[in-house]
């Protein structure tokens, strides 16, 4: 009987990914220099129309690109200067997560 590790990692081995690794990692790197950029348009192009979006600093989960995309502009507006920078990104066939320090800056 596999142990639950061994039965993990059979599942992911399993998933056959439809995108490259290098695109998947570009499309992370895009996202996060976005915010330096201060790119909105690039940022929300980034998203499927159903978008659900949770960000970490504490409000509503969002739901749909129209809403994600008054978040991100209402953050430049109230006068914020943002970087991202990726420390490590780990890619799983269609799955992406990144070990990110972000730095939040009033102007």
């Amino acid at each position: 009987m596999p142990t639950a590790k061994e039965g993990v990692l059979a599942q992911i081995a399993s998933v056959k990914s439809s995108n490259s690794r290098e695109h998947m990692e570009s499309t992370v790197r895009s996202f996060l220099a976005s915010y330096a950029r201060k790119d909105v348009d690039t940022r929300i192009g980034l998203f499927a129309d159903d978008i659900h979006f949770v960000d970490l600093i504490g409000v509503e989960p969002m739901v749909g690109k129209p809403m994600l995309e008054k978040f991100f502009r209402d953050t430049i507006a109230y006068g914020f200067d943002i970087e991202m920078n990726p420390e490590r990104i780990v890619i799983i066939e269609d799955e992406a997560l990144s070990v990110t320090r972000a730095a939040c800056l009033p102007r």
